[in-house]
């Protein structure tokens, strides 16, 4: 063991109960650590000792700590960080926690595989899986980018844009670890045992109808739910060697868990610990997760280390600690970024099983899909809707209840549907003579707030409307959601201020809305409104003219603003607004 100070640990793990259990820990009684391969063991019987002496034992174990344990072996690595680093620690902290005040500055994440060379590594996998020397692999690739700066300000940028089940920041002299892993490697509560691989991933849709559709697409996937049921019965195996005998049981099989950006298929099982086995003895017969390793485990590692370049280090392995009493939670370092402070390198992997029904484009995208969550950052906002009160009587009230309660849920923000319909009562009788614009909004904890203004008169002028200088990204999904985070449409505004509204239009040239509605152009006589995947809202009074057969949907040009005849800004609560676009 080696003395040293200071570093800082925490861990914002959910328990079996869903809980979530926060534990922080700075400055360590011990450490212990290596980079041999011939030290391990004997560094997992430390833990082992130190525990049972009454310390907490925290850190991490790194994927290529498995050459210790495996028929694979390897004489030299090219690891920067440690093969494990456990810190000893009397008890979790409660005072110190890092500033996030401070900024941070990340480049441009690159992946360092490209897509000629995935497919070459793809092919040698796919023959082996034809040999039937496997019958799955995890195969990863690694990105890159500089970085500078607070990065326990990125981690909880991280951590807000996943929302993730078990995330870990971990500072180490010179490496800082950032976990926002979604996935248990394990956890042990009073001699039980409880493990959840992960396997099976689908991207989120933007729109509420389109996220319920990939959802039911990920829960009937016969490829998912193949490479599901391979994972847990390879691991109940392994369950089986360190449990007592028939203990262990499978269940929650093929669950479907929501993220920000992806749904995630799990299936758990668990069994009753033989008590002769100490716990890092248990993590050792299970570790690394088979999830991101391949089946039969031992020959996905072989061929992992044939077809991967770059060594995984903590990514793949496992996270977590060890209580005096003995409980335990490890995590899946998936979702996890690695600094080296030294370097000013940031370091990032992601990856996906192949299997005989994988497809290489499809595995290739998957790696793209999951690698979001390190650009993605997740804004405050709000749920929002403004709607009209004319006379007592709200204009499309039930339209905007059920889109907002569609967001609530793509969101998951709790849904307050008496709250708001006792509170709209109470307005609809102060006011029965008066005409308003109410605006609504729901918080993120479920609290429901509105305001009302008296409703602006139209004065039917033509207002002038510019067009947008630059596309929208539609992959954004606020484009799809009305919310309080207005910044991507007022960003538009800014260069128009002498201007009633600002024309959107997104990367293939598509006129998609104005930033206070919906459009409506008269082409030949018909009135036509772009449709939802060119990237807008859909607002209820364009679903309400939808319905009607007043207006028809259909893709609108930029060079086509020419050939209209008349233009139309239309929501709920102005209705029809008549506009010029200027285009130049």
């Amino acid at each position: 063991m080696t003395k040293k100070s200071p570093i800082f640990l925490n861990f914002d793990f959910k328990t079996g109960e869903g809980n979530t259990n926060n534990l922080s820990f700075s400055n360590p009684e011990s450490i212990i650590t290596t980079n041999e391969l011939s030290r391990i063991n004997d560094c997992l019987e430390e833990i082992d000792i130190a525990v049972d002496k009454g310390y907490y034992a925290a850190g991490y174990i790194s994927y290529e700590a498995i050459y210790a344990f495996s028929k694979e072996k390897k004489t030299s690595l090219k690891n920067r960080m440690p093969l494990i680093w456990f810190g000893l620690f009397k008890n979790p902290s409660k005072n110190y926690a890092p500033d996030t005040h401070e900024p941070f500055e990340i480049g441009k994440w690159e992946i360092s595989v490209s897509k000629s060379q995935y497919k070459q590594d793809f092919d040698k996998i796919m023959a082996a899986i034809h040999k039937e020397e496997v019958k799955e692999i995890n195969y990863t690739a690694p990105f890159y980018t500089h970085f500078k700066g607070n990065s326990f300000a990125y981690y909880q940028q991280l951590k807000a844009a996943q929302n993730s089940r078990y995330s870990a920041f971990l500072s180490i002299y010179g490496f800082d670890i950032l976990s926002v892993s979604p996935e248990l490697f394990l956890e042990i509560d009073q001699n039980e045992i409880h493990i959840r691989p992960m396997k099976g991933t689908a991207h989120r849709g933007l729109t509420y109808e389109q996220d319920v559709q990939q959802k039911k697409w990920l829960e009937n996937s016969s490829k998912n739910k193949y490479e599901n049921s391979l994972t847990i019965a390879a691991m109940m195996q392994e369950l089986e060697s360190i449990t007592v005998p028939h203990s262990t049981s499978t269940y929650d099989s093929f669950s479907i868990e929501k993220y920000p950006t992806l749904y995630q298929m799990t299936s758990a099982a668990k069994g009753e610990i033989n008590p002769s086995i100490p716990t890092m003895e248990v993590i050792k017969a299970l570790f690394p997760c088979i999830s991101i390793a391949g089946v039969p485990k031992e020959k996905g590692i072989h061929l992992i280390s044939q077809i991967e370049n770059t060594p995984r280090e903590v990514y793949c392995g496992t996270i977590g600690y060890i209580t005096p009493d003995k409980n335990a939670v490890f995590n899946v370092p998936i979702r996890t970024v690695w600094i080296d402070q030294v370097q000013k390198r940031a370091h990032y992997n992601a990856g996906g099983a192949v299997t005989q029904y994988s497809h290489a484009n499809e595995e290739y995208e998957e790696i793209l899909t999951k690698a979001k969550v390190i650009t993605w950052k997740q804004p405050d906002f709000q749920l929002l809707e403004t709607m009209a009160l004319y006379e007592g009587e709200f204009f499309l009230l039930e339209k905007h209840i059920k889109r907002l309660k569609k967001s609530a849920t793509y969101f998951d923000f709790p849904f307050p549907l008496q709250e708001i319909k006792h509170k709209l009562q109470k307005i609809r009788e102060s006011h029965p003579k008066d005409n308003l614009r109410v605006r609504m909004t729901v918080s993120k904890g479920g609290n429901s707030e509105i305001e009302t203004v008296p409703l602006p008169k139209n004065n039917n002028e033509t207002q002038k409307v510019a067009l947008a200088k630059s596309p929208i990204q539609k992959e954004n999904i606020f484009y799809y959601h009305k919310t309080t985070n207005r910044a991507l449409y007022e960003n538009f505004k800014k260069p128009f201020e002498n201007y009633f509204d600002v024309l959107l239009w997104n990367e293939d040239n598509e006129i998609t809305e104005c930033t206070l509605g919906n459009i409506i152009i008269e082409m030949e006589g018909k009135l036509y409104t772009p449709p939802v995947s060119s990237g807008l809202l859909a607002g209820t009074f364009r679903d309400f003219l939808l319905k009607k057969g007043e207006i028809i949907e259909r893709k609108i040009f930029k060079n086509e603003l020419q050939t209209a005849t008349q233009c139309w800004l239309i929501n709920s609560v102005r209705k029809w607004v008549k506009i010029e676009v200027k285009t130049a």
